[in-house]
């Protein structure tokens, strides 16, 4: 299935959510002494480049997951070496990328562990938008047998 790789993650209010990584750094956090700086850093924050489903995606495939008790979940070689090629892949790829199902999923479950529901919600109907319109469908038909 072809997926907008570029989609830009949006606030509630409608505004490009910004890529904190892009302009977040323990140095600058340091170096924060004052209100005023505390301000002034922040409003850097909200002028940051969009976060893209692209970085989600890429971001996840090569993290290292962690199990309910901190330590590192354990992956076989080739599982990582799969993450590994996909990410590689996304991250070149032009804006729209041909995506299988199990890539999909496989994404759609990272990316819900990984990010909070602001993320996951948008996430979730550009990779599967078929889903969403399955779920109209069948919420229109349970309307139809309630009425």
């Amino acid at each position: 299935m072809k997926i907008d790789i570029n989609y830009k993650f949006k606030t509630l209010e409608g505004k490009d959510l910004p890529d904190q990584a892009s302009i977040l750094s323990v140095d600058k956090l340091l170096a924060i002494e004052t209100w005023e700086e505390f301000k002034e850093f922040q409003g850097t924050l909200e002028k940051g480049k969009p976060f893209t489903l692209r970085k989600a995606c890429v971001n996840v495939l090569l993290m290292t997951e962690i199990d309910g008790s901190g330590r590192p979940k354990e992956l076989k070689g080739e599982q990582k070496v799969e993450r590994y090629e996909l990410a590689k892949d996304i991250h070149k790829s032009g804006p729209l990328i041909d995506l299988q199902s199990e890539q999909i999923s496989l994404l759609k479950k990272l990316i819900a562990r990984a990010y909070g529901p602001l993320t996951v919600g948008q996430a979730w109907k550009v990779l599967d938008p078929h889903e969403e319109a399955e779920k109209k469908a069948e919420k229109k038909e349970n309307e139809k047998k309630d009425n």
